[in-house]
């Protein structure tokens, strides 16, 4: 009976591996169809890029939508298909659950509506803010500071440029070496 049970299973070890070969053989089949179809019509695997007008320095999107800066500080969002100019003077704008921003003298502001911007404490050259409200930033000590209730709290490390999403957070410091902080986003 062992014998023949173990018969049985390399048979269904078998059939299992010929079944997982069939699959990886139908995607494969499906994928070089694909790939033939975009050739015959001269279809482009990778989307082109899309000429938006105006000019900016610095864009965000989130959940606030599209907002950017443009090199004389002037802040836009993207209302329907056209910027709509918001009054007040930003060098970074991040759009997230928030916008917020800072100006050329390091302070910082969140967005309130309409063309209101509220005036927080702290200084900052660079801010980000995830879908999820979590704000984090850097200050021209190279300090990284992450938004706590209505305070600043200091993270260890150093960096001139600070991102926050559902990858995570990620900094960059003066040597342009990147890293990377799980589930504080």
């Amino acid at each position: 009976i062992n014998a023949e049970y173990g018969e049985f299973q390399t048979f269904q070890h078998y059939f299992k591996q010929i079944n997982l070969r069939q699959d990886m053989f139908r995607q494969i089949i499906l994928v070089l169809a694909l790939v033939a179809l975009a050739q015959s019509r001269r279809m482009r695997l990778v989307p082109k890029w899309a000429r938006i007008p105006g000019g900016l320095t610095r864009c965000s999107i989130g959940a606030r939508g599209v907002w950017g800066v443009n090199r004389n500080q002037d802040i836009f969002h993207m209302a329907g298909n056209k910027w709509q100019h918001i009054k007040g003077k930003l060098v970074h704008v991040s759009s997230g659950r928030q916008v917020w921003g800072v100006n050329r003298h390091d302070n910082i502001y969140v967005h309130r509506g309409g063309h209101n911007w509220q005036h927080i404490g702290g200084k900052l050259t660079n801010i980000d803010c995830s879908n999820r409200g979590h704000v984090w930033g850097v200050n021209r000590g190279q300090q990284i500071y992450r938004r706590h209730g209505k305070g600043w709290v200091r993270i260890g490390g150093a960096a001139i440029q600070a991102s926050v999403g559902f990858a995570g957070v990620w900094v960059v410091n003066k040597a342009h070496d990147i890293y990377h902080r799980k589930g504080t986003f």
